[in-house]
């Protein structure tokens, strides 16, 4: 399976759009379509993949982070367009600078990481509420995923949402 299907089905269209802003006059950096059953199989497996690294290396902090999607989602959300929005008014700004451009790609880097730790911990945090183990939460999770990637539009805009929730949480948390 190519990474960038595995990359691209679990992380916000949005973020993966600036990507490719980001990127423009680097390359091809227009995005192969792939069909619904690859994005869905790509985004089980590496939400499996992503989530049991971190659950197995860093227990307490997913536990942290799932505590405040769950009593703060708002705040969360919030913290994510935020996050968003700063981040595109940075790349752009950076870019127009020598000095700035060289910190683009890593900046880009990191934020997309961000983006992906924050959307698998958001949909763990939502599917812990109907299991009683975080490592079954992570499976249904998976699931989850791969469920949304097959709906068209309103899957996107609901693992959007989610995203936003989980990547707002984990910037939140660094910033505090």
């Amino acid at each position: 399976m190519d990474m960038t299907a595995a990359i691209g089905a679990i992380a916000d269209p949005v973020v993966l759009e600036i990507g490719a802003f980001v990127l423009q006059g680097t390359g091809n950096v227009n995005q192969p379509q792939f069909s619904p059953a690859v994005e869905s199989g790509g985004g089980l497996i590496a939400t499996l993949v992503v989530g049991a690294i971190m659950l197995a290396a860093a227990p307490n902090y997913v536990d942290s982070i799932v505590e405040d999607v769950r009593q703060e989602p708002v705040a969360s959300f919030a913290w994510g367009i935020i996050s968003l929005i700063v981040f595109v008014i940075a790349i752009i700004l950076l870019a127009l600078t020598i000095v700035g451009i060289i910190l683009v790609i890593p900046l880009a880097f990191a934020f997309i990481l961000l983006a992906i730790m924050g959307n698998v911990l958001a949909f763990i945090a939502v599917c812990d509420e109907f299991v009683d183990n975080r490592w079954m939460a992570l499976v249904v999770a998976a699931i989850a995923v791969a469920v949304l990637n097959v709906i068209p539009v309103v899957g996107g805009i609901i693992s959007f949402v989610i995203g936003s929730v989980g990547m707002g949480a984990v910037i939140r948390r660094i910033v505090q």
